[in-house]
């Protein structure tokens, strides 16, 4: 089986990013120490550096325990399902729980969502993120840098299109074809290999700044009060069809 690591590679860049340089402080090899107001001025600007890589980091809305301990260090804010806070909300009964067999993207065994439609006659279901979520101001500033990512993983059958929906108004479709919605068609963008795997993990990767979307109210700007969908996705409406998600996150390794 295929196995997708793109976000422990990119959590690997950040550490070596985020590392402090050597601030060349005194030792007993007879270098000179540094007077007081020096080192308050290196302070200072060890402070800034901090705040300009305030953004660096991770917001994962799916992934497993075992790759979210791998990358807590860089968690900027948590949007995972805790049925507190955050939520996957399945609309109207139309998906049910597919029977999650095999290894996830991270190729463990913790699990992803499995969901297959049902016989209503269409699907759709949402990543629900809450007001009441902490730290939502840092998302939103790391939505604002130029190098910020969304990425997604699928697993699915040769030939089925989903759409997937981000913050309501950004759309794209996933594995083979090409997916309807309201008139407008959207043909399956490629995954990171360049093309699509039957029954294989598949990572799709899109920047950002290329959705053209304003996160500055979110999860406000919704009909909703309580929160909005950060991601949202439909399979249509045939019965059986099966989605398969895992590794949902936004995420920026260079702080820019």
């Amino acid at each position: 089986m295929k196995k997708i690591f793109t976000i422990f590679a990119i959590a690997a860049s950040m550490m070596v990013v985020s590392c402090g340089k050597d601030n060349g402080s005194s030792t007993d090899n007879g270098s000179t120490k540094k007077t007081e107001t020096e080192q308050g001025k290196e302070g200072e600007e060890e402070k800034k550096e901090g705040e300009t890589t305030t953004t660096m980091g991770i917001v994962p809305i799916l992934i497993d325990e075992a790759t979210a301990t791998k990358v807590q260090n860089y968690i900027l804010a948590d949007f995972r399902v805790d049925d507190t806070n955050n939520f996957l909300y399945v609309w109207e009964g139309t998906y049910e729980a597919g029977d999650g067999a095999g290894l996830n993207a991270s190729g463990n065994a913790d699990g992803y969502c499995d969901l297959v439609v049902t016989n209503v006659g269409w699907s759709g279901a949402g990543f629900f993120v809450s007001t009441t979520c902490p730290n939502i101001d840092k998302f939103i500033e790391l939505t604002k840098l130029e190098n910020t990512e969304f990425h997604i993983s699928y697993k699915g059958k040769a030939g089925v299109p989903h759409l997937i929906i981000v913050n309501n108004n950004y759309k794209f479709c996933i594995g083979e074809g090409s997916f309807t919605d309201n008139g407008e068609t959207f043909n399956a963008i490629k995954p990171t290999t360049g093309e699509f795997e039957a029954n294989e993990w598949n990572e799709y990767v899109v920047k950002v700044k290329d959705m053209g979307l304003d996160f500055s109210s979110f999860p406000k700007g919704g009909s909703n009060s309580a929160g909005d969908n950060i991601v949202s996705f439909l399979s249509g409406g045939t019965q059986g069809t099966e989605i398969k998600l895992d590794k949902i996150y936004f995420i920026n390794a260079s702080g820019k």
